[in-house]
């Protein structure tokens, strides 16, 4: 039962926040901003986790340095005359050899050693 409330408040969160929390990030909104132009009462660990995944999936943050040609799969739901639904497997090659990869660790060295980051980061 635990684990269904807190899945029906996660899809209940993001049915009411979520797509205001990916396009706001989109148009280049902090989390403060965000939190202050939304009117749902919604914490900012769960708009951060939001942006994050967001960010995840387009592509702006990347947890591995991409290739610079790759290939994307996605699913186009299509229906017959029938009415029975499938889903084709669609692919498209993407070019990131105009992009940048820029290797950024602060949230690794934060939680490895915390005041040794606090001085770095004040220097």
């Amino acid at each position: 039962m635990k684990e269904f409330n807190k899945a029906l408040g996660n899809f209940i969160n993001d049915a009411a926040a979520g797509g205001a929390v990916r396009h706001l990030a989109d148009l280049g909104y902090s989390i403060s901003k965000i939190s202050d132009e939304i009117n749902y009462p919604i914490s900012k660990e769960h708009i951060a986790k939001y942006m994050w995944e967001h960010f995840l999936n387009i592509g702006k943050i990347s947890l591995e340095e991409p290739k610079p040609i790759h290939e994307k799969a996605s699913f186009i739901k299509e229906q017959d005359e029938f009415g029975r639904i499938s889903f084709r497997r669609v692919t498209e090659t993407v070019d990131n050899s105009d992009k940048e990869y820029v290797r950024c660790e602060f949230g690794k060295d934060k939680y490895k050693n915390t005041e040794e980051f606090r001085a770095f980061i004040e220097n």
